[in-house]
């Protein structure tokens, strides 16, 4: 159930305003338990946030970032956001194993939840860029150095994203090492608009560049509790909207889908219906025959989308527990029926007004190294 107050945000909510919410948490203390800053310059901080996860995947995570053969200076900062462990958390025990220069361990005194944790870790770095590694995810052996040498070689870039590869754990083994090794070859690099992300998650934060300047600039990431959904799907909306982002087209980063925080069903339904009045927000923006399509098209998205998420056919890959009379309240939604006529000329016709809102001229090939 979502509470009236923040469905009462979520309808008000500017989706492209920049809102500094690296101040919601202030009163939490973040303690450094192990490691240090260098004091030389720092081009890249790899963000690292946990949260009681096993060695397993703290330990590939790690050692993928670690294994990286880059000609640049890089360290990497893992916070942990108040893990129910006491004492030596398995992170910190496995962190003071390693003793490695590059790595430091932070601690949160309470928790944060998922963007909170993500936003103190920004204000921890002290380098020009940061990028994102899930504690349960990795990198393959070619990315950092892959990553480095196009932002060097393209200045006007504010956040540079790669494609990703879903290891499904969930369903088999997966050879990992295998998986990690990159492989050279032309790839296509190209600008990224922000219309691009109005249906679909274009750019993952996972294993982006960001200048951390700009995301400090941008306010960061809306935390939890600060209203409904999951804010890294907005974040980069907005980001594309202000700054440059571009793709690299080109699977640099490994996500597991395994027994972890992402088949955690409680997340979706708030964010189908955060979707939803964004989709609205930017509906409402057209003018005449386009906002009627934009309006028809969010409406009947919406319920198709409740529908696959129910039946447990969708990307999350398990039944979502979907309340139709729920969905009708929360959406305001006078009926559920579809009209399957205005359903198709709504998508067929915001397909087109979309393709050329979202047609890219910047756009190069890039040639890949194996490390």
């Amino acid at each position: 159930m979502i509470k009236q107050e923040d469905l009462y945000e979520v309808r008000k909510r500017d989706f492209l305003k920049k809102t500094d919410h690296f101040h919601d948490l202030d009163e939490i203390e973040t303690k450094l338990i192990f490691g240090a800053h260098y004091d030389k310059e720092v081009f890249l901080t790899i963000i690292l946030p946990v949260y009681d996860h096993p060695e397993e995947f703290i330990k590939r995570a790690l050692d993928s970032a670690l294994d990286q053969k880059c000609n640049f200076v890089y360290q990497i900062i893992v916070i942990d956001d108040y893990a129910r462990e006491k004492g030596q958390t398995v992170t910190e025990k496995y962190v003071r194993k390693l003793n490695d220069p590059r790595v430091i361990y932070y601690k949160n005194m309470k928790n944060m939840g998922v963007f909170g944790n993500w936003n103190r870790a920004i204000t921890l770095a002290r380098s020009e860029w940061v990028s994102f590694l899930h504690s349960d995810d990795m990198l393959k052996d070619n990315y950092l150095q892959n990553m480095y040498d196009i932002v060097m070689k393209h200045p006007e870039i504010d956040q540079l994203a790669c494609n990703y590869k879903k290891l499904d754990f969930l369903h088999g083994e997966v050879d990992i090492k295998k998986e990690m090794h990159g492989q050279p070859g032309e790839k296509m690099l190209r600008k990224v608009k922000y219309t691009e992300y109005l249906y679909e998650m274009t750019t993952s934060v996972k294993g982006s560049f960001y200048k951390r300047d700009k995301l400090l600039e941008i306010g960061g990431f809306r935390s939890q509790g600060d209203g409904i959904g999951l804010d890294d799907y907005p974040l980069m909306m907005r980001f594309a909207y202000y700054y440059n982002t571009y793709l690299l087209e080109e699977n640099l980063y490994l996500n597991s889908w395994a027994h972890n925080d992402s088949l955690n069903t409680k997340h979706w339904y708030p964010e189908l219906v955060e979707n939803y009045y964004m989709w609205l927000y930017f509906a409402n923006k057209e003018k005449g025959l386009k906002k009627k399509l934009y309006l028809k098209k969010a409406k009947y998205l919406l319920l198709e989308r409740a529908r696959i998420y129910k039946s447990g056919r969708s990307w999350v890959g398990v039944p979502i527990d979907i309340d139709y009379d729920e969905l009708k309240h929360d959406c305001e939604l006078d009926n559920l029926r579809i009209n399957r006529i205005w359903e198709a000329i709504s998508f067929i016709g915001v397909h087109f007004i979309q393709k050329q809102k979202n047609k890219i001229t910047d756009k190069e090939d890039i040639t890949v190294s194996e490390m």
